[in-house]
């Protein structure tokens, strides 16, 4: 028994790659000239370094100075947008990437298993009567009386399956005697 394996090449992630040292888009920490810039507060040392260590409420982006977010995230107006090259479309569709809200309209006062009740199914009543007649009390009988009748109508369709053979055989007499008389 044999084990194989392939190995393909790595492919990047599509997007605007960001720089560790200086937090620019589409720049590379390996060969970066900028100046180190922390995400966190935009002094010069690595975010590894800062002093900030809790989640701040109201961060400023390095990149746009825009209070809210943080230079790494990927809806800032400085993030680059991923541009089509020409005869290919974008690797991630809009509708992909969009929250569209008019799509899901949130319904007021109606509950999720109000909601989820109409997709079920609607259960099928078995044990309708076709008469009210009341169920016989002895055990010796038939605890149901459909129970009864689905016997009976089975010992009918065996009984016409039995009488298949004789039918199969008065055909063929019929057919004979029909060709008799001509």
């Amino acid at each position: 028994m044999y084990f194989t394996v392939t190995v393909e090449n790595y492919r990047n992630p599509p997007g605007a790659k960001q720089c560790w040292k200086c937090n620019q888009f589409n720049n590379s920490s390996a060969n970066c000239g900028y100046t180190t810039r922390c995400l966190k507060c935009g002094q010069e040392h690595r975010t590894s370094e800062c002093t900030i260590t809790t989640p701040q409420d109201n961060p400023t982006c390095i990149n746009c100075g825009a209070v809210g977010h943080i230079a790494s995230w990927r809806v800032c107006p400085a993030f680059p947008k991923i541009k089509p090259t020409n005869g290919q479309g974008v690797n991630y569709p809009r509708t992909q990437r969009e929250f569209i809200s008019s799509q899901y309209k949130r319904q007021e006062n109606i509950s999720y298993a109000q909601q989820a009740q109409k997709f079920l199914p609607r259960p099928v009543e078995l044990n309708e009567r076709r008469n009210n007649t009341p169920l016989p009390t002895d055990n010796g009988e038939c605890i149901e009386q459909e129970f009864c009748g689905f016997l009976q109508e089975i010992k009918v369709m065996n009984d016409a399956l039995k009488s298949i053979p004789n039918l199969i055989k008065s055909v063929s007499e019929l057919s004979a005697t029909f060709n008799n008389r001509r």
